[in-house]
């Protein structure tokens, strides 16, 4: 086989895998983790419950696919809103901004991930490929430095390790999208964004008053 027939072939591989992702994310949102079978994400995606396993295994592989397809895009995504200001604490702002707007745009998937507790579970990260975990860990560590930056210039508290309030940050933007996700209709993305930040930034004392 030469090598323009291997990338044809690995082209319609690669676009039939994300034909049955898509459909996997819609009928699992639907019908709940638990309760989808196999067969009804291939009949969605008009094909053989057979051809299905040729690539995913089982439920769990299909979502981690999509753990993996969705990470790459949401981290393009933040990456392009942070490039236009040098200041930590605007970026860090403009990643949270993404964040609402992606679960905005895709709350199918989100409804997958909350449903599989995957995360809680403590499958992901580790079940994911190798390329894909030192992705996020990269990922990660620049959010880090970003804190570090910003406790440097005075934008934020010194007295708590900069890892910590890493975690801090990350749980609540993992709580306050369970939260969203039992919406039926979300707010404005602007309204959210406004109350979240100004809760992580000044916390709900009155500074005396």
């Amino acid at each position: 086989m030469n090598k323009r027939s291997s990338e044809f072939r690995q082209r319609r591989r690669d676009a039939a895998a994300e034909q049955l992702l898509e459909a996997a994310e819609t009928v699992i949102a639907r019908v709940g983790y638990e309760a989808v079978t196999m067969g009804e994400v291939a009949q969605a995606a008009g094909c053989a419950t057979g051809t299905l396993y040729l690539y995913f295994k089982d439920k769990q592989q299909l979502v981690m696919a999509l753990v993996e397809r969705h990470g790459r895009i949401f981290r393009d995504r933040v990456k392009a809103s942070m490039a236009g200001t040098a200041d930590p604490m605007e970026k860090l702002r403009r990643s949270t901004r993404t964040a609402l707007e992606y679960f905005a745009e895709n709350r199918n998937y989100f409804k997958v991930l909350f449903a599989s507790n995957l995360y809680r579970r403590g499958i992901i990260p580790g079940a994911l490929p190798k390329g894909e975990q030192e992705e996020r860990k990269r990922f990660q560590a620049a959010f880090l430095e970003l804190i570090r930056q910003a406790q440097a210039g005075g934008q934020i508290r010194k007295d708590f390790p900069p890892e910590e309030i890493q975690k801090f940050m990350r749980g609540c933007m993992i709580g306050t999208l369970d939260q969203l996700g039992m919406l039926e209709t979300l707010p404005p993305t602007e309204e959210i964004l406004h109350v979240y930040w100004a809760f992580l930034t000044g916390g709900m004392g009155t500074h005396g008053k």
